[in-house]
């Protein structure tokens, strides 16, 4: 249980807007950290590709501080 809450804690700080710092202080950064750290050591898996397609056309555009990527086929089917 404690690893599936440390990896909840540091998911919601990674795609958050909030500092370490914000956790409650200098100390609480560090633990926080030593905690966590096992977490960066995390390979996401893909599944399978189950389609191919001729021909891909990708577009990005910066939203903010973001990057939306577009994937479509050369029919204008969205894939990702």
């Amino acid at each position: 249980m404690t690893a599936k809450h440390q990896l909840q804690l540091f998911l919601t700080w990674l795609l958050g807007k909030h500092a370490q710092t914000d956790l409650g202080g200098p100390s609480a950064a560090r633990q926080f950290r030593r905690d966590t750290s096992w977490c960066w050591d995390i390979e996401p898996r893909l599944g399978p590709v189950t389609t191919t397609h001729h021909t891909i056309l990708v577009d990005g555009i910066y939203i903010g501080s973001w990057c939306l990527l577009i994937a479509v086929t050369d029919s204008l089917q969205v894939l990702a």
